[in-house]
């Protein structure tokens, strides 16, 4: 138990599992929720809401494939932190865009937004050396999803207790949150 403590515990690995937790806790909401919200919300129909899903899953997909390649040429943190500020713009447009062009915008961002995965996971691929690799990664994978996975209860809840606004506003602040940490570790030179 000791070495899995420590590998958690180191700053290289902490800050990405920081973020990736959060960031899987959003992207885990935005899925579970956006037709619903935006049939409770945004007033669409079932169809088009479910065509707005769709919508978003394609863009997330061919983001990822971008993302990845950003992460390769420019730096890791500088494309997570991109993905995590247009998520942050996205869904915050989710909720205040106007009409049928703010949630096409929106969807394009939060799409994007979500496809962070493909960055933050060379990340702790980076931070690991080559006898703690497999393991290593497996562990901070089976952390940040497990505590993620509470973003579906989250949005639920918030939606139950302050309307769909604020529950997706709430998921908009939380991707900022991570953009934020990334900015300041960043302007800080920790290198972590």
């Amino acid at each position: 138990l000791a070495p899995l403590v420590e590998l958690l515990s180191r700053p290289s690995v902490l800050l990405p599992l920081f973020v990736a937790m959060v960031g899987t806790y959003v992207v885990q909401g935005v899925m579970s929720f956006l037709p619903t919200f935006l049939v409770e919300f945004r007033g669409y129909s079932p169809s088009v809401a479910a065509g707005v899903f769709s919508a978003f899953f394609v863009v997330r997909a061919v983001a990822q494939v971008g993302l990845g390649r950003l992460s390769d040429s420019l730096s890791r943190d500088a494309a997570i932190g991109l993905a995590m500020l247009a998520g942050t713009v996205g869904i915050a447009a989710l909720v205040v865009g106007p009409g049928v062009a703010g949630v096409a915008v929106a969807v394009l961002l939060a799409g994007s937004g979500a496809s962070f995965f493909a960055a933050i996971d060379p990340r702790f691929m980076d931070a690991l050396d080559d006898t703690e690799r497999g393991v290593g990664f497996g562990l901070v994978r089976t952390v940040y999803t497990v505590i993620g996975s509470a973003g579906s209860v989250g949005v639920g809840l918030a939606a139950d207790l302050f309307g769909w606004g604020v529950s997706f506003s709430l998921l908009a602040a939380l991707f900022g949150v991570t953009f934020v940490v990334l900015a300041a570790n960043r302007a800080l030179g920790t290198g972590y």
